[in-house]
């Protein structure tokens, strides 16, 4: 499931008329088709978003455990609009990719990332844990090529704080590469890390990890997957740098990194 194959249950529970606008964004999403626009549908759906303008109608559909998405505007300038983590200001805000994130964080669902020819990255979930505990121990003398840290006492409660905290707070990881045409978990790749660059301040440099299982090697995927994810980090995060800190041994995945144009930390 993405955010093109996902249907949304709009719900519009906005004073006139300034809820026109946003129907009109809504119709206007690029597949319209499959975004269903209906102020009467049950409060049940599991798809169901809700856009409100009031303080009143949040509290009202937050208590009904339903993902409430909060509209400012001219209209409702003495409403705090608060007890609801998303907040937009336009019509031009309200894009399928920002209801399948809601979507997503609201309802605990792993969301997908991208996809290449042979693979699919989507973020962790509590079903990749034994596959994570087999990564690692095929990277016992590689570290960076493990997901849990060194001397972790509990994985599985690890896996599941990352899983809670990262991907909300931070909007990017660590995420499973599956096999387009089987679903089977392959390996990790992505973000561990986001910092400035020094010589202005302004553009981002992100730190890049990635480790297949050995079944899934020498095949090129890795170098597949890397290159999808470096342009889907330029596109999405405005990255402009791309560093991995790779063993002097490593010489495969240093080589890689090379081709790849990722600026390589020995450690």
């Amino acid at each position: 499931m993405n955010s093109k194959s996902l249907q949304f249950i709009l719900k519009f529970d906005m004073t006139p008329p300034y809820d026109q606008a946003y129907r009109c964004a809504a119709d206007t999403l690029s597949c319209p088709s499959s975004v269903s626009v209906d102020s009467a549908a049950a409060d049940s759906a599991d798809s169901m978003i809700i856009l409100c303008d009031t303080d009143k109608a949040i509290g009202r559909h937050k208590a009904k455990g339903l993902p409430v998405i909060a509209v400012s505007h001219t209209g409702n300038s003495s409403e705090e609009l608060m007890g609801t983590p998303w907040l937009i200001l336009s019509p031009e805000a309200l894009t399928r990719d920002f209801l399948y994130k809601v979507y997503c964080r609201h309802y605990e669902r792993p969301m997908w990332i991208l996809e290449t020819e042979r693979c699919r990255l989507r973020e962790l979930s509590a079903e990749d844990f034994d596959a994570l505990l087999l990564l690692q121990k095929e990277n016992a003398q590689n570290p960076e090529g493990c997901f849990f840290p060194a001397g972790c006492d509990n994985p599985e409660d690890f896996l599941m704080n990352y899983i809670r905290h990262q991907y909300p707070f931070f909007d990017f990881g660590l995420y499973a590469v599956l096999e387009k045409e089987t679903g089977n978990f392959m390996g990790i790749a992505g973000f561990t890390g986001i910092t400035e660059i020094a010589s202005d301040g302004l553009s981002l440099s992100a730190e890049v990890s990635y480790a297949l299982l050995q079944k899934y090697q020498r095949r090129g995927l890795a170098k597949e997957v890397l290159l999808a994810l470096l342009a889907y980090g330029r596109k999405t995060g405005g990255f402009r740098q791309f560093t991995a800190r790779i063993r002097p041994d490593n010489v495969a995945s240093a080589a890689l990194a090379k081709k790849c144009g990722i600026q390589i930390y020995t450690i």
